[in-house]
């Protein structure tokens, strides 16, 4: 097992540590199910970079405050990605637009790793302080860097 009890995975050659729900400081009732979103009209537009096109211009992936929205403009619907407890504030995909990393605001940010093309989180990933502002992968997709602060701020 990884760090804190998660299990490990391996995404082609990116490691990383699952986080499970015990850790995740969530109680059951916030990943219980009690309505069913249809469709999102909103973008959180503070902050740049989170709306993405895939290369195959089939799907815009786009922040909707803690939602992740992925829609098919060809046919106009919309995928839902849930699981952020605060505010998306940075996304890249990787190059092969397998994976998509996605960010939240605040102190203690949790990196989020989705499989796009199953609206699923295979990681969650913790390393700043506070304050992430940027995260990206590398030309082949098999590393992930992100900036933001310490705990001290710096």
């Amino acid at each position: 097992g990884g760090k804190g009890g998660g299990k490990d995975a391996s995404f082609g050659d990116l490691e990383t540590s699952l986080m499970d729900r015990n850790q995740s400081g969530l109680g059951a009732d916030q990943w219980a199910c009690a309505m069913e979103l249809r469709w999102c009209i909103g973008y959180t537009g503070h902050s740049a970079g989170t709306m993405l096109w895939t290369r195959d211009s089939r799907n815009i992936l786009y922040a909707c405050s803690t939602n992740l929205i992925s829609l098919n403009p060809d046919t106009n619907q919309q995928r839902f990605f849930f699981g952020h407890t605060a505010t998306i504030t940075v996304m890249a995909l990787s190059p092969d637009d397998l994976l998509l990393a996605t960010c939240q605001e605040g102190k203690n940010p949790i990196i989020r790793l989705w499989e796009v093309a199953s609206g699923e989180c295979v990681a969650m990933l913790a390393a700043h302080g506070s304050d992430l502002v940027c995260v990206d992968f590398d030309r082949v997709g098999g590393q992930l860097i992100a900036v933001g602060k310490d705990d001290k701020g710096a």
